[in-house]
């Protein structure tokens, strides 16, 4: 009887679910007792939502998935997965995520057909950078603003001869270089289309490179690039070779405007030439020298009391006490100081900054693994200026346990990103395991604005418990903005790893070395002049359809932009957004007076190279109205 019920049962269901009629679905639901199933709701279809609100589900899909995945779906999801809007911002580079392309005739037809005005940032391996891909970004894409190329693989270069056009209207420009192609040939068609530029990255191959190489090629011509971009705010020279003091001397000579310079891993940069950098360019705030060969002599030659320097850098470097207690404390105030790997950096100098006022509006510290430093300066320090730190690396601090943790975690609110823990503990035969879950709860309960964490203790210096996992997760509700969170791969890793929600990053410490970090998280997003890099700013004599795009893409509607055009009938028209912390703000003015202003709070996925060499996320997709 069980049987023949069930049999029944089934061959009803099976045939409702064939011919969903509704006449059927109540003779089912009414076939005698004890068999009552709820009315059956009518189906929703994703391709009821307007095609605006799929495009903005659509946005959160890596180009990857779009086309290999969501494309196929329909005809319809087809169309909107090849969407312009979704196409602003493409990497072609499949070693650092981005899309792989082989055929560059592929290229060129998706450049007119699926970029479009829309396209504002791409990078280009060097095989895809020839002469027809140029000419047509150049023709297709007017609102290009920031452009890489990456040649540091490269062994030749494409023949460039019939290259007479290149993007004239960048921002931001970066160039990957290689040890062995010597770039004149290619960059002399493309000086005079840089005047714009404001941020511009020359990437050199330091952690491929040896240190005693012999011969060293300048394989781009500085001097030349100085001399046609006189607009350059932002300057970042990240690992090249043959980088000297010269160098250093002709940026100060044209750039007048210059606002921050980077010269990490530059080994030949002494420092001889930076009281002529800071003497001339009076707009300089930002200013990194990481692993740099500077000398005491040099550095205090220079007049620091007379700068407008608030953000320095002075990582692995060799400087002794005495030196950096004379530059530091004529440095008027700090908002970022990385003195990581400083091992003649000491209690002394940190507690006369602190006392000095010089900390009052610091905002990121990094201090890892410095030996001269104790316990209880560090806690004075952090409990005085905590409350305005978004950024702290103390990593490399054996000494260090949850108690300290403990205790100055409740004085840094407004913390952004963390980096704690001492990786290889084993080598340093630390005896005492830290207790993770009390760092956890501490997290969970003052440090709503977390975005990233990392942990570097060995699987076997830490102390956890079964419930560990529910202090993590405890830490994702409280801390709802935390994108990422890294840890060593271990037990305490596995057993969290179940925790979905989050993305956890497993890293092989007994590969970790000083310069080429494995964990990746870094205090240097929080520089300002990263952050404003990405400002932009436009003139043009009426709102014309390419200027259409880029006020779509701010957020504005069509209605919203036909307003704007009744009530700007003239000349003499500017759009320019301003980034500042996770907040956008766009103008728009005609004659010199505002028309039109809208702001909002920023988005997350936009990525553009940080200072210091590496791939940042930088918040830079809006949601705003009119």
């Amino acid at each position: 009887m069980a049987n023949d019920a069930l049999y029944s049962i089934t061959r009803e269901a099976t045939h409702l679910g064939v011919h969903q009629d509704d006449d059927r679905r109540n003779s089912f639901r009414n076939s005698g007792p004890g068999f009552g199933y709820p009315p059956i709701a009518e189906s929703k279809n994703i391709n009821t939502l307007p095609d605006k609100i799929i495009l903005q589900i659509f946005s959160f899909i890596h180009h990857k998935e779009l086309s290999r995945a969501v494309a196929k779906v329909c005809k319809k999801w087809r169309n909107l997965s090849y969407d312009s809007h979704l196409w602003s911002r493409v990497s072609l580079r499949p070693e650092y995520g981005g899309l792989q392309v082989s055929n560059s005739d592929a290229l060129i037809h998706i450049i007119g057909t699926r970029f479009g005005s829309r396209l504002r940032y791409i990078e280009l391996p060097c095989e895809l950078v020839t002469t027809p891909i140029l000419h047509e970004l150049v023709n297709k894409c007017q609102n290009l603003k920031y452009l890489t190329l990456d040649f540091a693989n490269a062994m030749q270069l494409h023949d460039f001869n019939d290259l007479n056009a290149f993007p004239c209207n960048l921002i931001n420009f970066t160039v990957c270089l290689s040890e062995v192609i010597f770039m004149e040939g290619f960059m002399r068609k493309v000086y005079q289309s840089l005047s714009s530029v404001q941020v511009l990255h020359l990437i050199g191959n330091f952690e491929q490179g040896d240190e005693e190489q012999e011969e060293i090629y300048e394989v781009i011509n500085i001097g030349k690039i100085k001399a046609h971009t006189p607009n350059l705010k932002v300057v970042n020279f990240y690992g090249i070779n043959f980088i000297d003091d010269s160098h250093v001397e002709l940026l100060s000579t044209n750039c007048i405007h210059l606002e921050s310079l980077s010269l990490c891993f530059c080994l030949r940069v002494k420092g001889s030439t930076l009281k002529q950098l800071i003497q001339r360019c009076s707009k300089l705030q930002t200013l990194l020298l990481q692993h740099c060969a500077l000398e005491d002599e040099h550095m205090r030659n220079v007049e620091w009391e007379k700068s407008a320097v608030c953000e320095i850098d002075l990582s692995s470097t060799e400087l002794s006490t005495e030196c950096l207690h004379d530059v530091l404390l004529r440095i008027n105030n700090f908002k970022y100081l990385a003195l990581g790997y400083c091992e003649f950096f000491t209690d002394k100098i940190l507690e006369d900054l602190s006392r000095r006022g010089k900390l009052t509006n610091l905002k990121a510290l990094d201090v890892s693994h410095t030996i001269g430093l104790s316990e209880n300066v560090i806690s004075q320090v952090l409990r005085k200026h905590g409350q305005s730190l978004q950024g702290l690396m103390i990593a490399g601090k054996p000494k260090l346990t949850e108690q300290f943790f403990l205790n100055v975690i409740p004085f840094m609110k407004n913390i952004r990103i963390l980096v704690c823990g001492t990786a290889n503990g084993w080598f340093l035969r630390m005896s005492t395991r830290v207790h993770v879950d009390q760092i956890m709860i501490c997290l969970s309960q003052n440090t709503p604005k977390l975005e990233r964490l990392e942990l570097q203790w060995d699987p076997d210096m830490i102390r956890f418990s079964d419930n560990s996992s529910k202090f993590v997760d405890q830490l994702r509700l409280k801390c709802p903005l935390i994108k990422s969170f890294t840890l060593s791969d271990g037990e305490y890793y596995e057993m969290i790893l179940c925790i979905q929600t989050l993305q956890f990053h497993a890293t092989d410490q007994y590969k970790y070395d000083v310069f080429t970090h494995i964990f990746q998280k870094s205090v240097c997003s929080l520089i300002k002049s990263t952050m404003e890099s990405l400002n932009g700013k436009w003139s043009m004599q009426q709102i014309d359809e390419s200027f259409v795009a880029v006020l779509l893409e701010a957020g504005y509607s069509e209605e919203a932009i036909n307003r704007l055009k009744e009530t700007t009938k003239g000349d003499n028209i500017t759009f320019e957004y301003k980034i500042e912390g996770d907040s956008v703000e766009y103008i728009l003015s005609q004659d010199g007076n505002e028309v039109h202003k809208v702001g909002g709070k920023l988005g997350e996925s936009e990525q553009c190279n940080s200072l210091d060499g590496r791939q940042i996320t930088v918040r830079d997709h809006f949601y705003l109205s009119y």
